[in-house]
């Protein structure tokens, strides 16, 4: 067993898409104040011909002060996969992500390694313990619903504690944007609506340009970042004030 030291540790046992997502905390609803900081996060990962086994094969973060509205660090990672080792050419194509990137990545273990470093390195834990008033943005909820829980039950590695909530950014901007309304219990499964957007469709919304690769991982956490921003200028400080996802 591999602890990634980002936090206290749990194994995780189930990682369907009908995990359980917790509502947001109760006591919290009315907390209109902005969490200090985010780590947006968004995973690129290669698949089998049928799609049905998906490897994360980048593993990248942009840190966002949301006191100053400015990014604070950045992390990105290439990972090198163990069971499909050979990309196909969709995923080259899609992602931008060559062959010779993932052979000079690391695997997932040593990746979880290096990135509890950066947490720690940017005062988001201490000791291997989530500290300070942040938590993660996803554009939807697969990065963390899913894509890691999978990978660390295929590969018996341990989950990171602190990678356990995070704000879905699709959710929040179509309730603020798009007037969305969502179930208060949602049970087991997660309840898409049909006036979420993509990061694209966001951005446009925003008239903010599309820099970079379109599912480049880091260059999507650098757009889903703008979004962030653009979003706590318009005075949206309930859509981070608290997490919209939990496992």
């Amino acid at each position: 067993m591999i602890n990634a030291n980002c936090s206290k540790v749990v194994k995780v046992t189930q990682t369907n898409s009908k995990t359980n997502i917790k509502p947001a905390f109760e006591e919290q609803q009315n907390n209109t104040k902005m969490l200090d900081r985010v780590v947006v996060l968004d995973y690129e990962a290669c698949c089998d011909a049928k799609q049905t086994y998906y490897e994360i094969i980048e593993f990248p973060s942009v840190l966002v002060n949301l006191q100053t509205l400015q990014v604070e660090d950045e992390f990105q990672q290439f990972v090198k996969p163990t069971v499909y080792p050979e990309l196909n050419e969709i995923c080259i194509k899609i992602t931008g992500i060559t062959q010779r990137d993932v052979d000079g990545g690391v695997k997932l273990d040593e990746t979880l390694t290096r990135y509890a470093t950066w947490l720690e390195k940017n005062k988001l834990t201490e000791n291997g313990v989530k500290v300070g008033n942040w938590t993660y943005v996803t554009c939807g909820d697969w990065d963390l619903i899913k894509a890691l829980p999978t990978e660390c039950t295929r590969k018996n590695l341990t989950y990171p504690e602190c990678m356990r909530e995070w704000i879905n950014i699709k959710r929040e901007f179509a309730i603020e944007y798009k007037g969305a309304v969502y179930p208060d219990d949602e049970g087991k499964k997660r309840f898409k609506h049909k006036k979420e957007m993509g990061m694209a469709g966001m951005l446009k919304h925003l008239k903010l340009e599309l820099k970079g690769h379109h599912h480049s991982g880091i260059d999507d956490c650098r757009n889903i970042a703008q979004i962030v921003v653009a979003m706590a200028q318009d005075g949206k400080t309930k859509s981070f004030s608290q997490p919209n996802g939990r496992i």
